[in-house]
């Protein structure tokens, strides 16, 4: 069981094991996609009333911007918000694979492990975790629940009822809620019916504007998670500014809690960089860190009784 009070940070990394993109994998498969007119993403935009000029012109301008991902890019461009919600929503669903994802369980395997040890069915909701994800996939969430159900042998609803205790916080939405979340619009894992594309693609966020920033609700409990945790992990974090900044990083008491991060891929240099911009707040020289996998890093670093 957690028994320390812990958040993790997750990025697009994070999701990378069970076949998601990266941040700029994504943008690079929306740029392939919308390049074939017979690709799937390109007709679903077509079949939405957006023109081929419109989509040409979206493509275009993401191939030319040299944004990082298409997150920053939708930030400058409002008008293109609608068909990249749709685009990314039609890609990630097409990447949920349930029997893939338990196959090849990886770091969300150690996870369910540890909160699992030692405790009872009932005694689940009392692990100390939050989750704060910057991505749209459910892929944690429901590999929690499943095993949560299964391993326990319990009812959907009983399932459902302990996930309540476990927050996960979605700072840029995600592409439906699952079943048993009892939300609209809903959309089962694996479930990839065209139907229910458009309606979960607004869920997704695109945060452009300063009033956007202060008055979103998902910051608002990041910040009240982050500011209780006794440790914080970033796992597959890209560590881009604009996120560090909207998690209020450089305002947390490092004093307080430890705040740590993978690194893999990461220059010795890039590394301090990350560092300076969080001024230092976050630990980025854990022993050989920028060679672990997040298994890895869980295994070796991650403290969580």
């Amino acid at each position: 069981m957690i028994t320390k009070s812990t958040v993790l940070v997750l990025g697009a990394g994070a999701s990378q094991p069970f076949k998601y993109p990266t941040g700029f994998e994504l943008r690079q498969k929306i740029i392939e996609k919308l390049a074939d007119q017979n690709d799937p993403a390109y007709k679903l935009l077509e079949q939405t009333y957006f023109s081929s000029d419109d989509i040409s012109q979206f493509q275009k301008a993401l191939f030319h911007s040299s944004a990082n991902n298409i997150d920053e890019f939708l930030e400058n461009y409002p008008s293109y918000q609608d068909m990249g919600k749709r685009v990314i929503t039609q890609i990630l669903v097409g990447c949920e694979d349930d029997q893939f994802m338990f196959e090849n369980s990886d770091w969300y395997f150690h996870l369910f492990g540890e909160m699992r040890r030692g405790s009872s069915f009932e005694g689940f909701a009392e692990n100390k975790l939050a989750i704060i994800t910057f991505n749209y996939d459910r892929s944690l969430e429901h590999y929690i629940y499943t095993s949560l159900k299964n391993f326990y042998y319990k009812t959907g609803d009983e399932a459902a009822t302990i996930m309540t205790s476990i927050p996960v916080i979605h700072i840029y939405g995600q592409i439906g809620y699952l079943p048993w979340q009892k939300k609209t619009p809903e959309r089962s894992y694996g479930n990839k019916e065209e139907k229910y594309l458009v309606e979960t693609s607004k869920l997704i966020k695109v945060l452009h504007e300063k009033g956007d920033i202060e008055k979103d609700e998902a910051l608002k409990q990041a910040h009240t998670l982050l500011e209780a945790a006794e440790k914080i992990y970033f796992l597959g974090f890209g560590y881009h500014k604009i996120n560090l900044d909207r998690l209020k990083i450089n305002s947390l008491d490092k004093n307080s809690k430890g705040i740590y991060g993978t690194a893999k891929g990461f220059t010795d240099k890039e590394r301090k960089q990350i560092m300076s911009l969080s001024n230092n707040k976050i630990d980025l020289n854990l022993a050989n860190v920028g060679n672990l996998s997040i298994l890895q890093f869980m295994r070796e670093h991650v403290e969580l009784a």
